[in-house]
């Protein structure tokens, strides 16, 4: 656990970049303690540490229920209306007969990087949205820090996201 210099809580996990009680930046030595998937080496400290990549042109364009994710190093966003669930995988030439919208990130380096099939999903409640961990291989991370498996966590507008190391940066309306 890592203790936070500003409001001394000592909760905040391991791989926390934020303090959960304050919000406050937590002490940079928080890099070296990143865990790893076991048996991989895709996520690096740099990539978590990575400067952050302001892509917010789009959001005055957005409607209620649109978001926009920058997929790895792309210039323009996918725009997608989220009405309820979207599953973002790499499915190739067979998407799954799911009966929600999909997502797919093969065209976008997803099996170089260590994408699971079914990755992770976004998720509508109410004006909210949140992300959940679909039990992936190579893990998902929101900000930084790694998520559970099935935890919905909440997105904010600006978001940065791992799959695994693909990274997505995710603008709501």
């Amino acid at each position: 656990m890592i203790t936070c210099s500003v409001c001394s809580y000592k909760e905040n996990s391991d791989s926390a970049m934020i303090c959960i009680k304050c919000g406050s930046e937590l002490p940079d030595t928080r890099a070296s303690l990143i865990r790893r998937p076991k048996g991989t080496d895709l996520l690096s400290p740099e990539s978590i540490l990575a400067e952050d990549r302001l892509h917010n042109r789009h959001a005055d364009n957005l409607r209620r229920t649109d978001i926009a994710i920058f997929i790895a190093e792309a210039d323009q966003p996918q725009v997608l209306t989220l009405s309820r669930e979207l599953l973002m995988g790499r499915f190739g030439s067979s998407k799954p007969d799911v009966g929600i919208p999909v997502l797919d990130l093969v065209s976008f380096g997803a099996i170089e990087n260590g994408v699971s099939r079914r990755h992770a999903m976004l998720r509508r409640l109410g004006s909210d949205i949140v992300i959940i961990d679909q039990a992936s291989t190579n893990g998902t991370w929101l900000n930084g820090v790694q998520l559970k498996a099935h935890q919905p966590v909440m997105l904010r507008s600006g978001d940065r996201v791992l799959l695994a190391r693909l990274m997505l940066q995710i603008f709501l309306a």
